[in-house]
């Protein structure tokens, strides 16, 4: 057994110095209190590996003291065993495990009982300290992960602006023949692409890790949705597709941030003209659910297998559909508007079947 500091919280001395002596026996440290108030201070003071807590006790009883540490900061994560030779019932235990005690022993305490109850909840207490331990180191390196994302994301995004602007220069010559043309379209092309992805990189990183204070607005979704989708006119006629919007003639106000909901509209309606071969259409819905706005965008495209959809929403997941007109994909638009629609406190799911089209369905809150 390892030894480790114990507070014991007992309103009879006896027992106090039964339970010392015990532990003291296999060299572990002992504080004691007589009630529960002086044993909370007695805690917060020098936070001991286990605490073995009386029930009834003036002052403050056992119950309120687990709960009253529990609550604390620095003392919340301590095991405390209860220790009782009333409150014996099987709802009393119920009561204790309810209140936050780990473990329940009986007075009077066999010493063999009580080594092996402290024995068990220290390995706990300590695989938990270490799994607790780990988890903060992964969380750091995470951090530090997606720092040196933004860093690189910004720098290389620079070069690749140049690149393509002396591209889109050397176009301007005059008397420039065709395979010259089309290389430097190439160059244009894979510069775009590149500045796509470090774009939804910056997102994804800006959304999960720096999102800062949103800025909530009262929104007519009829007149946004009609704005928005002035920017797909062109795209949406060079692939001959037609775009439907459907909606009722209820103004539908939200609260939202504009941003966040603009940029989720834009992925899921990119990718519905994306994924589309030309000649079809894209129906883009909007109407209220019970206290719900629910936005629906749906295509008739290719469709997602059931396999696809259990992995849709992680990032850098390449789907089995592929876009029908050369176009790219990063593999994280939709892992970028799972994050936005959870920051509006909304949820997303998708109807979809092979050769049959996906229908993606976002509901935000109506919280005007």
């Amino acid at each position: 057994m390892s030894y480790s500091t114990i507070l014991i919280i007992d309103d009879e001395q006896s027992y106090l110095d039964i339970i010392t002596n015990t532990l003291k026996n296999k060299h572990h440290k002992v504080l004691q209190a007589l009630n529960g108030k002086m044993g909370c201070k007695v805690a917060e003071r020098f936070l001991p590996d286990i605490i073995i807590m009386d029930w009834e006790m003036p002052e403050m009883n056992g119950i309120d003291a687990i709960k009253f540490l529990k609550n604390q900061e620095n003392t919340k994560e301590i095991p405390i065993i209860m220790a009782t030779g009333v409150m014996t019932a099987v709802e009393h235990l119920e009561t204790a495990l309810n209140a936050g005690a780990i473990d329940y022993i009986r007075k009077p305490i066999d010493p063999l009982e009580l080594y092996a109850r402290i024995n068990s909840t220290l390995k706990l207490s300590r695989s938990y300290k270490e799994i607790k331990s780990q988890k903060e180191n992964l969380e750091d390196l995470n951090r530090e992960k997606d720092g040196m994302v933004g860093v690189v994301a910004h720098d290389l995004r620079a070069p690749l602006n140049r690149v393509m602007g002396l591209a889109q220069i050397i176009k301007m010559t005059k008397d420039l023949d065709k395979e010259l043309l089309d290389t430097l379209a190439l160059i244009e092309k894979m510069c775009d692409s590149g500045i796509s992805l470090i774009r939804d990189l910056l997102v994804i990183n800006n959304v999960e890790y720096e999102s800062g204070q949103m800025d909530w607005k009262e929104i007519i979704l009829n007149d946004f949705i009609t704005l928005l989708l002035k920017n797909y006119e062109v795209q949406a006629k060079n692939k001959k597709i037609k775009i439907h919007f459907n909606h009722s003639q209820e103004q539908l106000i939200i609260k939202t941030d504009e941003t966040f909901l603009g940029r989720i509209i834009d992925n899921l309606l990119s990718n519905a003209l994306k994924f589309s071969p030309p000649h079809l259409n894209i129906y883009l819905t909007i109407s209220r659910i019970e206290n719900k706005a629910a936005i629906s965008i749906r295509d008739e495209g290719y469709g997602i297998s059931p396999e696809d959809q259990q992995k849709m929403f992680k990032k850098f997941q390449k789907l089995t559909a592929q876009p029908t007109g050369g176009e790219d994909s990063t593999g994280l638009g939709l892992a970028i508007v799972k994050s936005l629609v959870e920051k509006l406190e909304g949820n997303i799911r998708v109807v979809s079947e092979l050769k049959k089209g996906a229908e993606f369905i976002v509901e935000l809150p109506m919280r005007a």
